[in-house]
């Protein structure tokens, strides 16, 4: 469903201790809208009751309420779909997106998580951070290396991830975060062999879940 207003925290009902958010939703199916708990759309708890009706479908449980994956998945969507989360600047507002499928049923972003490495103690990561959330372009890393694959915020002076020269310094330096660990990998007369010089690193050792700045990984045997 799609967010049409906001419309700020409120009691459910007069004996709940715990305000909770509401909006305006626009069906997918049938255009109509229809107000509901934020918190339950984007967990996909949500179906219009003309659009239940027609199908006859009730919302399956899947038992993960609570649950640090169905955590992952709530907050995926809402950074994507909610005005109103701290993170929607750098996600729903650029164009980033939670696909259809997923969007449209939760169990299935659960299966795909249960037979693409999911754990609690990996976080969900774009392959592409420019592309959104759909199964080719996501896995699950290590926090550390999700720290590597970060957009470039805007202002920033480098142009490579790991690559970076201090101010007063002619050289740009190369590194890499491996597990809370930084490896100081050289330096260098320009970014881009800097950026290279990490590459090989990655290769090298085989971090697979690193971004790479420059080379191919077809690129491994040069």
């Amino acid at each position: 469903m799609k967010l049409i207003k906001d419309l700020g925290s409120r009691h459910p009902n007069v004996s709940s201790k715990q305000k909770k958010r509401y909006g305006i939703f626009e069906c997918p199916r049938c255009k109509k809208h229809v107000e509901a708990q934020t918190y339950k759309v984007t967990a996909g708890q949500m179906q219009c009751n003309s659009c239940a009706r027609k199908t006859g479908k009730k919302h399956k449980v899947h038992g993960l309420t609570g649950t640090r994956i169905f955590t992952t998945y709530v907050n995926m969507r809402q950074r994507c779909e909610n005005p109103n989360h701290n993170s929607y600047k750098s996600y729903g507002q650029r164009g980033i997106s939670v696909c259809k499928e997923w969007q449209e049923d939760s169990d299935k972003f659960f299966k795909w998580a249960m037979e693409n490495g999911y754990s609690d103690s990996l976080t969900i990561d774009r392959k592409d951070c420019e592309l959104g959330y759909f199964p080719e372009n996501c896995r699950f890393v290590d926090r550390s290396a999700q720290a590597q694959n970060r957009r470039k915020q805007a202002g920033t002076r480098q142009r490579f991830i790991g690559v970076h020269r201090k101010k007063g310094e002619s050289k740009f330096c190369s590194r890499v975060m491996v597990k809370g660990y930084r490896h100081f990998i050289g330096k260098y007369e320009t970014d881009i062999e800097a950026a290279i010089a990490r590459d090989r690193f990655i290769l090298d050792n085989g971090l697979v879940y690193f971004k790479l700045n420059l080379l191919s990984r077809s690129t491994e045997d040069d």
